[in-house]
């Protein structure tokens, strides 16, 4: 819930913050991905750029292999 409220904030250190909660309480990169994906949709065109630096910081948080 934290991660997607920060995504819907538009906070990037809270974003940064949940995601390796996230990461750290087991969850999966796809786990994560379906999370973003609805915080897209239900927060329409002003999340992008958020989104995008989530999806980039999960990169870096899994060394690369999130979205290959």
């Amino acid at each position: 819930m934290g991660f997607a409220v920060s995504i819907v904030s538009r906070c990037d250190e809270s974003i940064c913050y949940h995601m390796e909660g996230c990461l750290n309480a087991g969850e999966t990169i796809d786990e994560i991905m379906e999370t973003l994906k609805i915080v897209v949709i239900g927060g329409g065109s002003i999340t992008y750029p958020n989104a995008r630096f989530a999806m980039h910081a999960l990169e870096e948080f899994t060394g690369g292999s999130a979205l290959s």
